[in-house]
Protein backbone atom coordinates (compact mmCIF):
# COMPACT_ATOMS: atom_id res chain seq x y z
CA UNK A 1 0.00 0.00 0.00
CA UNK A 2 1.51 3.27 -1.09
CA UNK A 3 2.07 5.79 1.78
CA UNK A 4 2.59 9.70 1.99
CA UNK A 5 2.95 12.32 4.63
CA UNK A 6 0.67 15.11 4.83
CA UNK A 7 0.12 17.66 7.07
CA UNK A 8 -2.62 17.15 9.43
CA UNK A 9 -5.80 18.39 10.95
CA UNK A 10 -4.89 19.22 14.07
CA UNK A 11 -1.08 18.61 13.90
CA UNK A 12 0.55 15.23 14.67
CA UNK A 13 3.75 13.63 14.48
CA UNK A 14 2.92 10.19 13.25
CA UNK A 15 0.91 11.20 10.66
CA UNK A 16 0.42 8.73 7.41
CA UNK A 17 -1.84 9.32 4.92
CA UNK A 18 -3.37 6.16 3.45
CA UNK A 19 -6.36 6.27 0.11
CA UNK A 20 -9.14 4.36 1.39
CA UNK A 21 -8.90 2.40 -2.11
CA UNK A 22 -6.43 1.13 -1.53
CA UNK A 23 -7.18 -0.19 2.20
CA UNK A 24 -9.92 -1.90 0.25
CA UNK A 25 -7.51 -3.09 -2.53
CA UNK A 26 -5.46 -5.19 0.87
CA UNK A 27 -9.05 -6.52 1.71
CA UNK A 28 -9.96 -7.92 -1.79
CA UNK A 29 -5.91 -9.30 -1.79
CA UNK A 30 -6.31 -11.41 1.36
CA UNK A 31 -9.36 -12.90 -0.17
CA UNK A 32 -7.86 -14.23 -3.08
CA UNK A 33 -5.36 -16.01 -0.57
CA UNK A 34 -8.72 -17.37 1.40
CA UNK A 35 -8.53 -14.98 4.30
CA UNK A 36 -11.60 -12.95 5.37
CA UNK A 37 -10.98 -9.16 7.17
CA UNK A 38 -13.27 -8.33 10.07
CA UNK A 39 -13.54 -4.58 10.41
CA UNK A 40 -14.65 -2.34 13.19
CA UNK A 41 -15.61 1.42 12.51
CA UNK A 42 -16.30 2.80 16.00
CA UNK A 43 -17.28 6.65 16.81
CA UNK A 44 -20.54 8.40 18.30
CA UNK A 45 -23.88 8.95 16.65
CA UNK A 46 -23.60 11.31 13.73
CA UNK A 47 -20.11 10.85 13.09
CA UNK A 48 -20.19 9.18 10.07
CA UNK A 49 -20.31 5.22 10.55
CA UNK A 50 -23.07 4.33 8.30
CA UNK A 51 -22.10 6.81 5.83
CA UNK A 52 -17.81 5.20 5.39
CA UNK A 53 -19.65 1.94 5.88
CA UNK A 54 -21.68 2.98 2.62
CA UNK A 55 -19.07 4.53 0.89
CA UNK A 56 -16.48 0.86 1.14
CA UNK A 57 -19.85 -1.45 0.08
CA UNK A 58 -20.18 1.17 -3.34
CA UNK A 59 -16.49 0.29 -3.95
CA UNK A 60 -16.65 -3.64 -3.86
CA UNK A 61 -16.83 -5.26 -7.14
CA UNK A 62 -21.01 -6.57 -7.54
CA UNK A 63 -21.76 -5.30 -3.42
CA UNK A 64 -24.84 -3.25 -3.25
CA UNK A 65 -26.55 -1.02 -0.76
CA UNK A 66 -29.32 -3.13 -0.85
CA UNK A 67 -28.23 -6.29 -0.37
CA UNK A 68 -24.23 -6.11 1.66
CA UNK A 69 -25.85 -4.10 4.49
CA UNK A 70 -27.41 -5.92 7.09
CA UNK A 71 -30.03 -3.29 8.49
CA UNK A 72 -32.06 -4.77 11.13
CA UNK A 73 -31.68 -7.28 14.08
CA UNK A 74 -33.41 -10.14 12.57
CA UNK A 75 -30.99 -12.74 12.22
CA UNK A 76 -32.93 -14.05 8.67
CA UNK A 77 -31.96 -10.92 6.85
CA UNK A 78 -28.02 -11.56 8.10
CA UNK A 79 -28.53 -15.46 6.64
CA UNK A 80 -30.09 -14.80 3.69
CA UNK A 81 -28.08 -11.58 2.60
CA UNK A 82 -25.25 -13.95 3.85
CA UNK A 83 -26.12 -16.99 1.15
CA UNK A 84 -26.58 -14.93 -1.50
CA UNK A 85 -23.47 -13.01 -1.37
CA UNK A 86 -20.64 -13.14 -3.87
CA UNK A 87 -17.37 -14.85 -2.92
CA UNK A 88 -14.72 -12.25 -2.19
CA UNK A 89 -17.51 -9.51 -1.75
CA UNK A 90 -18.24 -7.09 1.70
CA UNK A 91 -20.98 -7.56 4.15
CA UNK A 92 -22.05 -4.64 6.49
CA UNK A 93 -23.62 -4.92 9.98
CA UNK A 94 -25.07 -1.93 10.44
CA UNK A 95 -26.07 -2.11 13.95
CA UNK A 96 -23.29 -4.98 15.17
CA UNK A 97 -23.56 -4.68 18.88
CA UNK A 98 -27.53 -5.67 18.99
CA UNK A 99 -26.06 -8.82 16.90
CA UNK A 100 -22.78 -10.05 18.70
CA UNK A 101 -22.63 -7.81 22.09
CA UNK A 102 -21.44 -9.25 25.17
CA UNK A 103 -24.99 -8.81 27.17
CA UNK A 104 -26.87 -10.76 24.02
CA UNK A 105 -23.74 -13.83 23.08
CA UNK A 106 -25.80 -16.26 25.00
CA UNK A 107 -29.24 -15.75 22.88
CA UNK A 108 -29.51 -19.32 20.47
CA UNK A 109 -29.48 -16.80 17.80
CA UNK A 110 -26.28 -14.98 18.66
CA UNK A 111 -24.32 -18.36 18.97
CA UNK A 112 -25.77 -19.32 15.51
CA UNK A 113 -24.48 -16.13 14.04
CA UNK A 114 -21.30 -16.83 15.51
CA UNK A 115 -20.59 -20.33 14.57
CA UNK A 116 -21.90 -19.43 11.08
CA UNK A 117 -19.43 -16.87 10.59
CA UNK A 118 -16.29 -18.47 12.44
CA UNK A 119 -16.67 -21.62 11.03
CA UNK A 120 -17.96 -21.00 7.49
CA UNK A 121 -17.12 -17.53 6.39
CA UNK A 122 -13.86 -17.94 5.55
CA UNK A 123 -14.19 -21.20 3.80
CA UNK A 124 -17.07 -20.40 2.21
CA UNK A 125 -17.10 -16.64 0.88
CA UNK A 126 -13.45 -14.64 1.69
CA UNK A 127 -15.74 -11.59 2.20
CA UNK A 128 -14.70 -8.73 4.29
CA UNK A 129 -17.03 -7.88 7.00
CA UNK A 130 -17.82 -4.52 8.83
CA UNK A 131 -19.23 -3.98 12.17
CA UNK A 132 -20.30 -0.45 13.33
CA UNK A 133 -20.41 0.23 16.97
CA UNK A 134 -20.17 2.78 19.09
CA UNK A 135 -17.42 2.22 21.51
CA UNK A 136 -14.45 -0.55 19.88
CA UNK A 137 -14.86 -1.77 23.45
CA UNK A 138 -18.04 -2.55 23.00
CA UNK A 139 -17.34 -5.75 21.16
CA UNK A 140 -17.39 -9.54 23.09
CA UNK A 141 -13.57 -10.26 23.56
CA UNK A 142 -13.76 -12.99 21.78
CA UNK A 143 -14.82 -11.30 18.55
CA UNK A 144 -12.59 -8.16 19.22
CA UNK A 145 -9.34 -9.97 20.13
CA UNK A 146 -10.12 -12.66 17.63
CA UNK A 147 -11.65 -11.96 14.60
CA UNK A 148 -11.26 -8.07 14.07
CA UNK A 149 -8.28 -7.28 12.10
CA UNK A 150 -9.03 -3.63 11.35
CA UNK A 151 -10.29 -1.23 13.49
CA UNK A 152 -11.03 2.42 12.43
CA UNK A 153 -12.34 5.22 14.71
CA UNK A 154 -13.48 8.13 13.59
CA UNK A 155 -12.97 11.68 14.60
CA UNK A 156 -15.69 13.87 16.13
CA UNK A 157 -17.66 15.65 13.62
CA UNK A 158 -17.87 19.02 15.54
CA UNK A 159 -14.16 19.09 15.08
CA UNK A 160 -14.03 19.59 10.98
CA UNK A 161 -16.73 21.47 8.81
CA UNK A 162 -18.21 18.97 5.77
CA UNK A 163 -14.44 16.61 6.62
CA UNK A 164 -14.21 12.98 8.69
CA UNK A 165 -11.13 11.91 9.94
CA UNK A 166 -10.55 7.86 9.75
CA UNK A 167 -7.44 6.51 11.89
CA UNK A 168 -6.77 2.77 10.72
CA UNK A 169 -5.32 0.34 13.30
CA UNK A 170 -4.33 -3.44 11.69
CA UNK A 171 -3.98 -5.94 14.66
CA UNK A 172 -0.46 -7.49 14.13
CA UNK A 173 -0.18 -11.15 14.31
CA UNK A 174 2.84 -11.31 16.97
CA UNK A 175 2.82 -14.21 19.41
CA UNK A 176 2.91 -12.55 23.08
CA UNK A 177 0.20 -10.34 21.96
CA UNK A 178 -2.21 -12.54 20.24
CA UNK A 179 -3.00 -14.76 23.40
CA UNK A 180 -3.33 -11.50 25.48
CA UNK A 181 -6.97 -11.21 27.08
CA UNK A 182 -6.33 -7.26 25.82
CA UNK A 183 -4.87 -7.85 22.13
CA UNK A 184 -5.56 -4.29 21.05
CA UNK A 185 -3.41 -2.57 24.38
CA UNK A 186 -6.75 -0.94 25.06
CA UNK A 187 -6.05 -0.54 28.65
CA UNK A 188 -2.57 1.10 28.03
CA UNK A 189 -4.23 3.65 26.61
CA UNK A 190 -7.02 4.13 28.51
CA UNK A 191 -4.57 4.97 31.54
CA UNK A 192 -3.11 7.21 29.05
CA UNK A 193 -6.36 8.92 28.54
CA UNK A 194 -7.15 9.53 31.91
CA UNK A 195 -4.10 10.92 33.00
CA UNK A 196 -4.93 13.74 30.34
CA UNK A 197 -8.61 13.76 31.95
CA UNK A 198 -6.89 14.20 35.43
CA UNK A 199 -4.83 16.79 33.78
CA UNK A 200 -7.92 19.02 32.98
CA UNK A 201 -6.36 19.74 30.06
CA UNK A 202 -7.98 17.02 27.56
CA UNK A 203 -7.79 18.70 23.38
CA UNK A 204 -8.06 16.74 20.02
CA UNK A 205 -4.71 16.90 19.69
CA UNK A 206 -4.22 14.14 22.79
CA UNK A 207 -6.56 12.00 20.77
CA UNK A 208 -4.70 11.98 17.81
CA UNK A 209 -1.74 11.25 19.54
CA UNK A 210 -2.93 8.61 21.29
CA UNK A 211 -3.98 6.89 17.48
CA UNK A 212 -0.82 7.89 15.90
CA UNK A 213 1.42 6.33 18.84
CA UNK A 214 -0.54 3.38 18.61
CA UNK A 215 1.34 -0.10 18.25
CA UNK A 216 -0.67 -1.32 15.38
CA UNK A 217 -1.62 1.83 13.38
CA UNK A 218 -0.82 2.32 10.13
CA UNK A 219 -2.26 5.25 8.92
CA UNK A 220 -5.33 7.64 8.25
CA UNK A 221 -7.74 9.17 5.56
CA UNK A 222 -10.26 11.63 4.94
CA UNK A 223 -13.79 10.72 3.60
CA UNK A 224 -16.57 13.55 2.40
CA UNK A 225 -20.01 13.83 2.98
CA UNK A 226 -21.81 11.89 -0.03
CA UNK A 227 -25.35 13.03 -0.18
CA UNK A 228 -26.20 10.49 -3.01
CA UNK A 229 -24.93 7.86 -1.20
CA UNK A 230 -26.37 9.07 1.60
CA UNK A 231 -29.57 9.11 0.83
CA UNK A 232 -29.83 5.70 -1.24
CA UNK A 233 -29.07 4.18 2.43
CA UNK A 234 -31.40 5.70 4.46
CA UNK A 235 -34.05 4.30 1.30
CA UNK A 236 -33.17 0.68 1.80
CA UNK A 237 -32.76 1.26 5.37
CA UNK A 238 -36.37 2.00 5.26
CA UNK A 239 -37.37 -0.63 3.24
CA UNK A 240 -35.34 -3.27 5.35
CA UNK A 241 -36.63 -1.89 8.50
CA UNK A 242 -40.22 -3.16 6.77
CA UNK A 243 -38.87 -5.94 5.40
CA UNK A 244 -37.72 -7.89 8.05
CA UNK A 245 -39.62 -6.57 10.88
CA UNK A 246 -39.53 -9.29 13.46
CA UNK A 247 -43.15 -10.31 15.68
CA UNK A 248 -42.78 -8.73 19.15
CA UNK A 249 -41.95 -12.00 21.89
CA UNK A 250 -44.99 -12.56 24.26
CA UNK A 251 -44.51 -11.08 27.13
CA UNK A 252 -42.49 -12.89 29.78
CA UNK A 253 -44.18 -13.71 33.53
CA UNK A 254 -43.31 -12.06 36.42
CA UNK A 255 -40.89 -14.30 38.18
CA UNK A 256 -43.15 -14.52 41.56
CA UNK A 257 -45.84 -15.30 39.26
CA UNK A 258 -45.17 -17.89 37.60
CA UNK A 259 -43.34 -19.32 41.22
CA UNK A 260 -46.81 -18.50 42.48
CA UNK A 261 -48.86 -20.59 39.82
CA UNK A 262 -46.23 -23.46 40.18
CA UNK A 263 -47.16 -23.64 44.08
CA UNK A 264 -50.50 -23.32 43.71
CA UNK A 265 -50.68 -26.40 41.02
CA UNK A 266 -48.74 -28.46 43.77
CA UNK A 267 -51.06 -27.54 46.31
CA UNK A 268 -54.00 -28.15 44.67
CA UNK A 269 -52.42 -31.66 43.62
CA UNK A 270 -51.29 -32.41 46.99
CA UNK A 271 -54.31 -31.34 49.11
CA UNK A 272 -57.62 -31.64 46.72
CA UNK A 273 -56.62 -34.75 45.27
CA UNK A 274 -53.77 -36.71 47.24
CA UNK A 275 -50.99 -37.25 45.07
CA UNK A 276 -47.85 -38.05 46.92
CA UNK A 277 -45.31 -35.51 46.94
CA UNK A 278 -43.17 -37.74 44.38
CA UNK A 279 -45.92 -38.10 41.87
CA UNK A 280 -46.19 -34.52 41.83
CA UNK A 281 -42.86 -33.82 40.15
CA UNK A 282 -43.96 -35.61 37.22
CA UNK A 283 -47.06 -33.78 36.70
CA UNK A 284 -45.98 -30.18 37.69
CA UNK A 285 -42.14 -30.53 36.17
CA UNK A 286 -40.49 -30.22 39.14
CA UNK A 287 -38.03 -32.04 41.13
CA UNK A 288 -39.25 -34.40 43.85
CA UNK A 289 -36.42 -32.09 46.12
CA UNK A 290 -37.74 -29.33 45.16
CA UNK A 291 -41.80 -29.75 46.00
CA UNK A 292 -40.42 -31.30 49.36
CA UNK A 293 -38.39 -28.21 50.15
CA UNK A 294 -41.70 -26.18 49.29
CA UNK A 295 -43.75 -27.94 51.78
CA UNK A 296 -41.32 -27.61 54.25
CA UNK A 297 -41.07 -24.03 53.85
CA UNK A 298 -44.63 -23.46 53.63
CA UNK A 299 -45.10 -21.83 50.60
CA UNK A 300 -48.25 -20.62 50.17
CA UNK A 301 -49.90 -23.55 52.21
CA UNK A 302 -51.51 -20.82 54.43
CA UNK A 303 -54.08 -20.41 51.51
CA UNK A 304 -55.10 -23.81 51.02
CA UNK A 305 -57.78 -25.10 53.67
CA UNK A 306 -56.51 -27.96 56.08
CA UNK A 307 -57.79 -30.85 54.67
CA UNK A 308 -60.83 -33.36 56.64
CA UNK A 309 -59.28 -36.85 56.67
CA UNK A 310 -61.85 -39.22 56.74
CA UNK A 311 -60.17 -42.66 59.27
CA UNK A 312 -63.00 -44.55 58.01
Amino acid sequence: MKTTRWRPIPKGGNLVKIQLEDLIGKWIERSQIEKDSHVAISGDEGDGKSHLESQIITKYPGATLKDNIIYTNNPDEFYYKYDNMEVGSCMGLDDALNMIDRVDWHKLEVRDFVKHVRGKVRVEKRATFIYNVQLFRDLHPYWRNHRIRYWIELTPREWFDNMNFAYVLERARVPFITGRRDGWLLDENEKTWLNYMKGGNVIPQHYVNMLQNHPFYIGEFRFKKNDSILERYKRHRADATEEWRMEEPPPKKDKIAKLQEIIDKQNKLMYERGIKQKDIGEQIGRSPQAVHTSVQRGEFLSQIPTPTIDHR
